[in-house]
């Protein structure tokens, strides 16, 4: 059991069949965000550097653009705007956001979900105790599907909205030590009547079952693959005596 392309398109509304999120070839980072975020080659320098890489850092990229989302200038614009997306899908991805007209035509939940599998896989090797990638779509999927999990419902949620918008995320930091012990002795002690295995069921009018979740094979974000097999998922659904059906992928 684990979370598909059918989840992130249900719970984001992401795009998961269109343009590959490739690795591109390799340009000077400094030229880059000169030329793409409107800075000069000097701020660009000194904020890569700072950062100590290939990455800017989120703090920068917001106090920079925040005032210019509104300015009347197109280029302005554009340079806000590529800021404004990247303090939210990464700043790794400037590239690709060169040509803002053509953001809609990627599959970002294709991407999203193939680096998610990757930092999952990273996440269980031992010593390791945090987690990357994108997690607001993981954290909806187990709501969905383990139902003692769910936070507060959002009074204002509507069908047609991606299913994630469902929750009021709580704060963990604000989460006591005991009810996290509570809770992980309720994940060691899950049955299978525990787990809710078609939570989509009655939005596929909404959000309906697009045939490309049933591919197989691997998934790309950059440089990044990973193996894909919902055949795997649907076969264990059938072993816990729910028939797999075309409305039932989790």
């Amino acid at each position: 059991m684990t979370i598909t392309l059918d989840n992130v398109r249900c719970l984001t509304g992401l795009k998961i069949k269109g343009w590959p999120i490739e690795l591109l070839v390799d340009e000077n980072g400094t030229d880059l965000v000169s030329l793409l975020l409107g800075v000069s080659h000097a701020t660009a320098t000194n904020e890569l550097r700072t950062a100590r890489g290939s990455s800017m850092k989120l703090k920068w990229l917001v106090d920079n653009w925040k005032d210019d989302m509104t300015s009347n200038d197109p280029h302005t614009l554009d340079c806000a705007a590529r800021a404004y997306m990247m303090a939210r899908v990464g700043t790794h991805f400037l590239r690709i956001l060169d040509d803002v007209e053509d953001v809609g035509r990627y599959a970002w939940g294709t991407a999203a979900i193939a680096y998610l599998y990757r930092q999952l896989g990273l996440a269980s090797r031992y010593g390791v105790k945090q987690v990357a990638g994108f997690i607001p779509p993981l954290d909806a999927w187990i709501y969905e599907h383990f139902p003692f999990t769910q936070p507060a419902h959002n009074k204002r949620f509507n069908p047609q909205f991606p299913l994630a918008r469902k929750w009021v995320p709580p704060s963990w930091a604000r989460v006591n030590f005991e009810d996290k012990v509570s809770l992980r002795e309720r994940l060691d002690a899950l049955t299978i009547s525990d787990v809710e295995w078609n939570p989509y069921a009655g939005v596929r009018e909404q959000h309906p079952l697009e045939e490309i979740v049933f591919f197989h094979g691997c998934i790309r974000s950059f440089d990044i693959a990973e193996p894909y097999h919902p055949d795997c998922v649907q076969s264990m659904n059938k072993t816990n005596g729910k028939a797999c059906s075309s409305s039932t992928l989790v």
